[in-house]
């Protein structure tokens, strides 16, 4: 990727500079290792500053959020509607913002004839963060699409992660419930002693209320 200039408060926080900022990554492989900034202002002019990310952080490079941006289906789908007969997609050059701690990759998307005459026109703006990409219409709305697309992620991380635990507690208050149900030893020695003393009691009665035939005797 090659250098570029932006505005950002790099080099001193709080105060806008004009600089050249130039992504660097490992030999041989795609993700982003450094920043390496230089002033451009008055002040600060030759001054280079090198960013460099933590070695057990995995941050995507320029290659990786494009491949990104392809596989996914919202845009491949708006892609392959705007590529009609007549008009064409062309995607801007894309930029590394740092903000803070966070590092965001912005790209235009603009919509042009296929005729000889070509006037791109602005039409989406790519955003992402991580592996989270998002496009609209304006820099504030993809902003606030890609806070909500993270924010439902995390909070869908967090259900799959409190699934199991509710599970166990079914788990454990099952054989409780089943226990109470269930009569006690106790009871079902009382049924088995009261039950026998029950029946030939009644036949007794029936026997003792049962009317009586004489009988005479020749």
């Amino acid at each position: 990727m090659e250098p570029y200039y932006v505005t950002l408060d790099l080099m001193e926080r709080g105060r806008q500079e004009f600089l050249l900022l130039c992504p660097m990554g490992p030999r041989g492989r795609d993700n982003l290792r450094a920043l390496c900034v230089v002033g451009c202002d008055q002040e600060h002019y030759g001054q280079m500053t090198v960013y460099s990310f933590p070695k057990g952080r995995q941050v995507y490079g320029p290659s990786q959020i494009n491949a990104l941006i392809d596989q996914d289906t919202k845009i491949a789908e708006l892609f392959t509607l705007w590529n009609q007969v007549g008009s064409e997609v062309m995607r801007g050059k894309m930029i590394i913002l740092p903000i803070g701690r966070v590092v965001f990759y912005i790209q235009p998307v603009y919509l042009r004839a296929a005729a000889r005459l070509k006037i791109p026109e602005l039409k989406r703006l790519i955003v992402s963060q991580g592996d989270t990409v998002v496009i609209d219409s304006s820099l504030e709305a993809a902003f606030a699409r890609l806070e909500k697309e993270i924010k439902e992620q995390m909070e869908r991380q967090e259900q799959r992660f409190e699934k199991p635990a509710v599970k166990e507690i079914q788990a454990t208050e099952t054989p409780d419930e089943t226990a109470e149900q269930r009569p006690s030893p106790s009871q079902d020695m009382d049924r088995s002693t009261h039950q026998p003393d029950q029946q030939p009691t009644k036949d007794l009665e029936e026997e003792n209320s049962a009317p009586r035939q004489s009988v005479d005797v020749e």
